[in-house]
């Protein structure tokens, strides 16, 4: 007897296990299976409908929030230019000057801002210390950090041109605003977080439900 048939019965009684292959992607492997089940289906398709709706909900309620902010501060931005170009037209420059001091005395919040420029360049009224850089438009609106009273704040401007060549500048400091919408906007990160977490709870629930009754009864 030659030495390699010898050695075959002895292989085969040897016990070694054959190597198992497990396929897990493949055609009938697990994974496979599961995406094309139907209550995977039926449950991708409820938590994307689920965080679909949520994303709607939190893009409706920031407009309807910090939207909001914005534009009511550019309504009343645009309400008080608008009396004070109509108290230019009535008395000049003098009663501009006037109008802006009564309504930095009325201000008790301390959140108008104000500046009054000459053709030159020479301030005549206003708390803010120098022209904004952002608003060198006439009509433009822009947000700028200024300096108002030796102090800095976070303002919503609004530039205009007056006859005779002055320039006004009218304004509003938001920095309780934008603190207002920070922590609006951390609230909506943390409850949007919160409806992925049970879109995904309840899409698994829904998963498990589907596959128990659809589940063969022998």
């Amino acid at each position: 007897m030659s030495p390699s048939r010898a050695a075959a019965p002895a292989d085969r009684g040897s016990g070694a296990p054959l190597p198992l292959r497990f396929d897990v992607a493949g055609p009938d492997g697990p994974l496979r299976r599961l995406l094309t089940s139907a209550g995977f289906r039926f449950a991708l398709v409820f938590g994307a409908t689920f965080v679909a709706a949520a994303l709607a909900f939190t893009a409706v309620l920031w407009w309807g929030t910090a939207g909001a902010l914005d534009r009511q501060t550019d309504a009343t931005v645009r309400a008080d230019a608008i009396a004070l170009v109509e108290r230019w037209r009535d008395g000049g420059p003098n009663a501009v000057v006037e109008a802006i001091e009564e309504r930095l005395a009325a201000d008790i919040e301390n959140q108008t801002l104000y500046l009054l420029i000459t053709p030159d360049g020479r301030r005549v009224a206003g708390n803010l210390d120098r022209w904004p850089s952002a608003a060198d438009n006439p009509g433009a609106w822009a947000y700028q950090n200024v300096l108002r009273e030796g102090g800095r704040a976070e303002a919503r401007l609004h530039d205009l041109d007056l006859p005779g060549g002055y320039r006004l500048i009218v304004g509003r400091d938001i920095a309780a605003k934008l603190r207002l919408r920070t922590l609006l906007a951390e609230g909506l990160i943390w409850s949007l977080g919160v409806a992925v977490f049970f879109a995904l709870g309840g899409a698994w629930l829904m998963r498990r439900a589907l596959e128990m009754r659809l589940r063969p009864v022998y």
